[in-house]
């Protein structure tokens, strides 16, 4: 495609370690926008383990309002009836 020959098929990471060597490329070791619940499959998956949540982050999570909750399947249903 049109994009490829313009060799926007490769990041600019993966250009960057091409041009310059495996030098200029390190895994992060902490990061500071998931807690730690939500980033352990990619700690797990990409990091063996060894990416953390920052203790800013670790245990953060959303504070919903609990609502009475409608039957949404059954409306979705009928509505696509």
């Amino acid at each position: 495609t049109n994009a490829q020959q313009r060799g926007l098929d490769r990041t600019l990471f993966a250009r960057m370690i091409e041009k310059h060597g495996d030098g200029v490329a390190s895994l992060l070791s902490i990061q500071y926008r998931m807690n730690a619940t939500i980033m352990g499959w990619s700690s797990s998956s990409f990091y063996n383990g060894r990416l953390e949540a920052a203790e800013a982050v670790a245990e953060r999570t959303l504070c919903l309002q609990e609502q009475p909750s409608l039957n949404l399947v059954g409306e979705t249903l009928e509505a696509m009836s």
